[in-house]
């Protein structure tokens, strides 16, 4: 036979909602680095460094913005994959007591 893999349901479980406070938490420093860099960008409009700095904040608003994403996705991901485990390990463990009346 092959290797054999073994799934904890509760590990998943648990590091889903370690991806989702990830989410949360990054939530608030990554609008505050786009709001830190067109607030410093509008006093410098007239200045070639206050266009780099927007074109800056509009370059990260969309890639944190998709990072944030991304661990709210994987959250709901390892989630899921727990809650078919486990569902999994339900529909074998009644297969078995079936099989042993």
């Amino acid at each position: 036979m092959g290797d054999v893999m073994w799934v904890r349901p509760d590990e998943l479980a648990a590091s889903a909602r370690v991806a989702d406070a990830l989410a949360e938490e990054f939530r608030a420093p990554a609008e505050g680095a786009v709001a830190a860099s067109r607030a410093a960008a509008a006093p410098l409009a007239a200045w070639s460094v206050g266009g780099a700095l927007e074109r800056m904040a509009d370059g990260w608003a969309p890639a944190l913005d998709g990072l944030r994403q991304r661990f709210c996705e994987t959250a709901a991901n390892l989630d899921r994959a727990a809650r078919q485990h486990r569902g999994t390990d339900r529909a074998v463990a009644g297969e078995f007591l079936r099989a042993g009346r």
